[in-house]
Order: structure tokens, then sequence, then C-alpha cells
């Protein structure tokens, strides 16, 4: 095989790898079923590399053709290599015998042909249409478009989460394990960051804003770890309000009723940053199917934790900021696929700085919409004014979605720092409607034009 370095292998020093993936980049697109992947950090790069070529190389070449292997160090002294790996080049052709005169084409159309015929709408489909969620993991079978896309009918148990709603079916009543049973989590294919690059898990994890905790990025993970063991839990979490059925329980209790999945997410704070972390958890929606909210329920509530005895901003007698710390969404937005609670990152349980044990995660908006440490989810009827918007409401607003239109008062909101290993050194790139979400989200907001922090 040649080997095409893009940079120097040398440019590693020695650092292992943290994970080498396999790309099909012939099509311009991720192949996931191609995949392959390492987790030892003491492997090195002429290790990973041989165990993936005894993989039966022909047989992966005869498939991509053209692959792409990029490396992340597991240090951040290391640097990114990337190599291309191209077979040998084929051997001289054979001559070929001439092939026979093609027939004739066929002839176009009559205008006044009937179309065909549309696909027969699926019979199986007799689950609930929710098209408010998009799960993706089993798009055939009863979910599918004739089916409204259910959002969990996959009776295919080779798939990951699958969840077999579809009455009659052999697999009636089946579904994959919930909570952290099984690892590694698998990661939904259908949310994917283009060209971006991942931001490091030494970087996120150093790299916070928690307030409660100060008001340094850098500074925050010093102040939490002496409470580290407070956010291991118990944690009581409380879901109620206007809802059938509220919920009062341990956050773990929570997370073994639910499916986890893994999603690669942008993430874009107000401040003109951003970062693109692999989160782990759980539709929002699906807590809504079972405490299911009564039709007066208009909006919903999230507070994060108060305990002075755990936070040195709660306990500060002149502190200016109106804790505990809120957040709101509509009911709408809630019932979206993209709204995601978080119970992890890096397919591991979220450590204290990023909102442990359980936080939003709310991509298409700015990152101070995520609020973290929740202990309430509440129900209501008329819409919450959240954190940011108590303390200053002539620059931040309720609904927050990311519009590179919409400067903040203070700065431009057209471009963003890229952060992916450090904050000292930052590609700035372009900002997306909706951080890149549109397709998910606008429709969303076809009536709001008029509404603080958000035009189209």
């Amino acid at each position: 095989f040649r080997l095409n370095f893009t940079q120097a292998m040398a440019s590693t020093g020695g650092v292992g790898l943290e994970r080498v993936s396999v790309f099909d980049i012939t099509s311009g697109s991720v192949n996931v079923d191609s995949r392959v992947e390492f987790s030892n950090d003491e492997e090195s790069l002429a290790s990973i590399l041989h165990s993936l070529l005894v993989l039966s190389p022909s047989s992966l070449f005869s498939s991509f053709p053209a692959l792409l292997l990029y490396g992340t160090p597991s240090s951040s002294a290391g640097s990114l290599s990337v190599i291309t790996l191209l077979p040998p080049p084929p051997p001289p052709p054979h001559p070929i015998p001439p092939s026979p005169s093609p027939p004739p084409p066929t002839p176009p159309p009559s205008p006044l042909s009937p179309s065909p015929p549309l696909s027969p709408p699926n019979t199986q489909c007799q689950v609930r249409n929710k098209t408010y969620l998009v799960d993706r993991w089993c798009d055939g079978e009863a979910n599918n478009l004739n089916c409204g896309w259910d959002g969990g009918a996959c009776c295919d148990t080779s798939v990951p989460n699958y969840n077999c709603l579809t009455p009659g079916h052999p697999n009636f009543g089946l579904s994959g394990p919930t909570g952290w049973t099984s690892t590694p989590i698998p990661r939904n294919p259908h949310y994917e960051v283009g060209d971006r690059w991942t931001s490091s898990e030494d970087f996120v994890k150093n790299y916070n804003n928690f307030y409660e905790y100060g008001f340094g990025y850098a500074q925050v993970q010093s102040r939490i770890a002496p409470y580290s063991s407070f956010f291991l839990g118990p944690w009581e979490i409380e879901i109620g309000g206007l809802v059938e059925s509220p919920l009062q329980l341990d956050v773990a209790e929570l997370v073994d009723m639910f499916q986890l999945e893994e999603r690669l997410l942008r993430h874009r704070c107000v401040e003109a940053w951003s970062i693109v972390v692999p989160w782990v958890g759980f539709p929002l929606a699906r807590l809504l199917e079972v405490v299911k909210p009564l039709s007066s329920a208009k909006y919903v509530e999230f507070q994060s934790f108060y305990n002075p005895d755990k936070s040195a901003e709660h306990a500060d007698p002149d502190a200016f900021y109106p804790w505990p710390y809120l957040e709101g969404l509509s009911i709408e937005e809630a019932w979206n696929e993209m709204a995601f609670l978080s119970v992890g990152q890096y397919q591991s349980p979220l450590p204290p700085q990023s909102g442990a044990p359980i936080r939003l995660t709310l991509p298409w908006k700015y990152g101070f919409k995520s609020a973290k440490s929740l202990v309430r989810i509440s129900f209501v009827s008329e819409r919450p004014v959240n954190f940011w918007q108590a303390i200053n409401r002539n620059e931040y607003g309720f609904w927050a979605n990311v519009n590179p239109e919409v400067s903040h008062p203070r700065w431009l909101q057209s471009t963003e720092r890229e952060l992916i290993t450090t904050s000292s050194r930052a590609t700035r790139i372009p900002t997306l409607l909706f951080n890149g979400y549109a397709d998910q989200v606008a429709h969303m907001y076809k009536n709001l034009e008029g509404e603080s922090l958000y035009k189209k």
C-alpha cells in the first residue's frame, strides 16, 4: 500500500491516538458501517495501522477505493496526523471483447401517459403518529414517511435502540437496553456536523461557563472539584406542573427509564465561540410521553440546583444574580426532536462542570439556554422569564435562537471562534442560522419574526 501523509507522521511525536476511524471519502460522506475504532490510549500509531491492515484490507478497498484515516492525539502536546491510504494501482486491463450493439432507446412516455402509481400506504402503521420526533434508528418497516415518522416503531432487533411499537409484529413490545446498562452508547447517525472537528474531551472539560462556580472559563473545574461527590448523587429530580403523570425520583432511576443515544452536536455560545461535543442522553420528547402534558401546558420551565452549602455564589448574601438558574421552552420546542436531555459526553457520565448529572442540550439556541444540573422540570401555562432575561432584558430574550443576522448589542454574531483543543488559537468561521439545524426547527418560528432576538 502507498501512504500519502497530509502531515508528517512524526508530527504526533510518538503520542498514542485515542481513536482511528475509516471513512469513505470517495462519496464525500462518512460511512458508519465502515468505521473501525480503537480506544486504547497506549497503542502507537504503528500498531493501530497494523491492526487496521489485517482487517482484510482487500475487502475494504474493494468497497472503498479511497480511504481516509484520521487520529486525535491523546495528548494536547501532539498534533493531528491525517493519512490517506490508496490501493495499489490496478493491473493492466485485459483486452475486452466488443460488446453487442445496445438495444434501441426506450421512447419517452406520451404527455398523456398516466404517472406511475404512488407507493401504497404502510398497512403496518398502527401506532400513534408522532411527527415531532424522527429517531432515525430504523426508518424502514413501520417507521417511515407513510407512517408519519412515528418515532419508535423500529422492530429490527439488529438496529441500535430498536423499539417495536407495531401491533401484530412478531417483535411487538421488544426494545433495546435502557440507561447505561450497555456501552458504548450507540451514536445516532442522523446528527452529523459536516466538516467540523470534534472538540477534544480535555478541552471541553476545562472550558466551561457555570456561574455558580465563578466567572472565568478556566476556573470552574477547580472551584467545583471539592463538591464532586455532591453531583454524583443521590440527586432527586421533580417533573410536574400541568401534566397527567408527575414524577419525583432519583435521576439514576429517570435515566434507566430511557434508551440512551450519542449525538454529535454543535454548541454555539452567545459570546461568539463554538465547540462540537458528542453528548449522551435521550430526547426530551421521550420524557413528555411519560408525564403527558395537559393541553393547558404552553411552556416548560427548567430549574437548576440551588444549594448555598455547595456553591459560594449561592451563599453570597450580596449576590447580584437571581438564583436559582431558570430557563424555558415553548411546549412545541420541547416536543421537537432536537431538544435533548444530556447525561453524559464522550461516552462517560457528565462531569460536574459540564452540568452533571443531567442538563438540557439545545443545539439550535445559544448555550445559555442549555441549563445545567437540573432539579425541577415544570409544565406551565405562562411564559417563564429566564435567568439572563431577568438580569438584562435589553440583551437577552426568551427564544435566543442562533442567528448570524441578529447582533448582540455589544458584538456581532455573524462569525464565531471554532474551539477544538485550545481557546488561544481558533479559526473564525461563519455562524449558521439556527446553528445549522434550520431543517429541524425553523418551522416552529414562522409567526414569530417580530419577537426579540428572532428574525428570519
